[in-house]
């Protein structure tokens, strides 16, 4: 994911916090709360970070249970937010595990574009992906298909890819996942 900030609230039920860090992000500034049973998290960055691991708990059970039932994200004391790409739009916030797989499609930045774009998307697992850019009555203007690490890929686009501006539509498939999004090619 490429953002530049997110905040959140993480309820720990039957879990004590012993530590927290930043994961894998090195600029910035990372802060937490603990109020209770629940930790309020920031983070916020002038530059854009691509990582998947934005934070990493260190917990001792006070109880037993399923430790993935007993960490939520919420808003109940920070509203559970990101701040994604140039124009900061405002994104949701997920836990994820170590084990589940899951791929993501971002919108083009900048959009509206006039002489290059790039679409961000992450990987869940390494494999083979394809990009497909679509003019609005379907006809295929470019289809890119290669190799991707697991995790965050970008693809740059540029004017001279296309021949024509107006709306269009993009659609990312790897695997059994598929999305589509719409962008602008302005003059």
């Amino acid at each position: 994911m490429y953002g530049y900030g997110y905040q959140f609230t993480i309820d720990l039920a039957g879990l004590e916090l012993i530590e927290a860090t930043s994961g894998a992000l090195d600029a910035g500034t990372f802060d937490y709360a603990t109020f209770g049973d629940q930790v309020t998290v920031s983070y916020a960055s002038s530059s854009a970070e691509s990582v998947d691991e934005v934070i990493r708990l260190v917990v001792k059970a006070k109880s037993d249970g399923d430790i993935a039932e007993m960490i939520n994200v919420s808003s109940s004391i920070t509203t559970a937010e990101a701040y994604i790409g140039h124009s900061l739009e405002v994104s949701s916030v997920e836990l994820r595990g170590n084990d589940e797989v899951s791929y993501e499609l971002m919108q083009n930045e900048p959009n509206p574009f006039n002489a290059t774009t790039e679409i961000a998307f992450v990987m869940g697992e390494a494999g083979e992906g394809t990009l497909t850019v679509y003019d609005v009555t379907g006809k295929v203007l470019k289809s890119i298909t290669n190799d991707y690490p697991e995790g965050p890929n970008a693809i740059v686009l540029r004017r001279t890819d296309f021949g024509a501006s107006g709306m269009m539509y993009y659609t990312f498939e790897a695997g059994d996942f598929i999305a589509t999004k719409k962008m602008i090619l302005v003059e």
